[in-house]
């Protein structure tokens, strides 16, 4: 897989089609891995958190995730051909997963929310085998308050798990853990389940096609301003300034 380097942490160039492919082979390879989704406001925390860098170049497949991306890379001279959001490949995920009979569990620390999802879920893919759960407290670096979760999770035996804490403690939580639970894949799904609920809009076609998805979101969470900063803005800036130091 074409891979580029923005701020110094791994991107996948590939296309949603692509990624499905790789899934499928790790599984009739009998491998195990995560991936992760990066976003201009996670390549600006690793650029801060060597370990997340380093969770991020370990992972199977470093998705795309956020137009700012292309602008970034573009800053660096680099080409980002591909951009590919989060739930758009759990999506994806949960059709694969009906159609080879791979089960899933994702975890929700709002059950009103994680009742919604499985309805949601349920309602387009009634044959797939799906499960959440609580996970209770997790600190920012990913540690886990409930001694038994790691058992509950062993117990369902998912193929695929869909961890929803938000960055990076989803990242922190899945390097931890992956060796000793028993699945095939791991994946960070950031707010994804938020828009699988319907809690939020996706932004339209058009305005995803122009970049302007954090617009949209920004509109139905008008707190998450100083986010938004960090990806529109500061997250050029520090391409810029990375550019001129890798030159001087």
């Amino acid at each position: 897989m074409k891979e580029i380097y923005i701020l110094g942490s791994k991107i996948n160039d590939v296309s949603l089609t692509e990624v499905i492919a790789e899934i499928q082979k790790l599984f009739s390879e009998n491998k195990k891995g995560y991936i992760v989704t990066p976003n201009p406001e996670i390549c600006l925390a690793s650029y801060i958190d060597k370990q997340l860098s380093r969770i991020i170049q370990n992972s199977f497949i470093s998705i795309p995730d956020g137009f700012g991306l292309k602008i970034g890379a573009r800053i660096l001279k680099q080409k980002l051909h591909n951009i590919t959001t989060g739930v758009d490949l759990c999506w994806e995920i949960l059709k694969l997963a009906e159609q080879n009979n791979y089960s899933v569990l994702f975890f929700e620390g709002r059950p009103k929310i994680g009742d919604r999802v499985i309805n949601v879920i349920s309602q387009k893919y009634p044959y797939l085998k799906i499960k959440f759960l609580d996970p209770g407290k997790v600190d920012m670096q990913g540690n886990i308050e409930n001694p038994d979760l790691i058992n509950q999770i062993n117990e369902f035996n998912p193929d695929i798990i869909l961890v929803n804490f938000g960055a990076p403690k989803q990242e922190y939580f899945i390097n931890k853990n992956i060796d000793g639970i028993n699945t095939k894949l791991m994946l960070g799904i950031g707010g994804s389940l938020d828009f699988i609920s319907g809690r939020l809009n996706r932004a339209p076609k058009n305005w995803r096609k122009l970049g302007l998805e954090w617009l949209w979101r920004l509109f139905q969470e008008p707190w998450r301003w100083k986010r938004i900063l960090n990806a529109v803005i500061i997250f050029p800036l520090l391409c810029f300034a990375y550019k001129f130091k890798k030159h001087e």
